[in-house]
């Protein structure tokens, strides 16, 4: 199995003032057979003293911000980067509906 992307998005959060990783769900599978192997990879490949919550943000709720976190989210646009106080990765279904502010946490 190829862990391109669990590698990138680690070392991406370890970078300073990098507390967000995005990622399109169609780039996790074109790795990986599901999106639970990958989110089962983030966690197993993470530091000892580190360690992420699953959640889902559904289309009318906003993220709080708070906590290490592996978000599923329904609705991109409401991502709000300055909300985020914890480390998070967010795992979107398409990149055409996330703001272009954020493009730059989006791990290719």
């Amino acid at each position: 199995m190829n862990k391109n992307l669990v590698r990138k998005s680690l070392n991406q959060l370890d970078r300073p003032s990098k507390d967000i990783v995005i990622l399109e769900a169609r780039s996790i599978l074109s790795e990986v057979e599901s999106i639970f192997e990958f989110i089962t990879q983030i966690k197993k490949r993470s530091r000892a003293d580190v360690s992420y919550k699953v959640d889902f943000l559904r289309p009318n709720k906003f993220d709080d911000g708070l906590g290490r976190r592996i978000v599923l989210v329904a609705d991109p646009s409401n991502i709000v980067e300055h909300k985020v106080t914890g480390k998070r990765i967010y795992i979107i279904e398409n990149m055409n509906d996330l703001k272009s502010a954020l493009t730059n946490f989006v791990v290719p």
